[in-house]
């Protein structure tokens, strides 16, 4: 009995990893400098976003940048997906502001433009084969 519920446990739990997993190669441009790292967080919805607390953060190391631009390949679970970048310069792990960022920032898909936050659905990802996103940064 306590065999069969081994076995049905383990079942159980290798049925729940079967989202599949996709790559996404991120083509990030107008990059500002080589300088510090990009800052890549991942939001899975609008509260999320607005609570400013990632599913997961990576960091992208810049010393590929060339001609203000960088390739990165990154692995997801198929689904829908945020991504919200910051060229943190400086490696600090936040945006510096004089009164307006003085770091740039980005967004999956998506060049903003304005002055307020934009809303989740304007750069979310519905990931479900490999896939290019391009990001261009801007700095105000």
């Amino acid at each position: 009995m306590k065999f069969t519920l081994l076995i049905l446990t383990i079942f159980l739990f290798l049925g729940m990893r079967n989202t599949p997993i996709y790559s996404v190669k991120l083509k990030l441009s107008n990059i500002r400098n080589a300088n510090g790292r990009i800052q890549l967080q991942f939001y899975k919805d609008e509260k999320t976003f607005k609570a400013e607390t990632p599913y997961k953060q990576i960091y992208i190391p810049k010393a590929n940048v060339k001609n203000h631009y960088l390739e990165y390949t990154i692995q997801l679970e198929e689904g829908v997906w945020g991504l919200a970048l910051l060229d943190d310069e400086n490696s600090n792990g936040k945006m510096d502001y004089t009164i307006l960022p003085k770091e740039g920032f980005a967004f999956g898909n998506y060049y903003h433009t304005g002055w307020s936050r934009p809303k989740f659905d304007d750069f979310k990802l519905d990931i479900h084969e490999n896939t290019f996103v391009t990001i261009k940064f801007r700095y105000v």
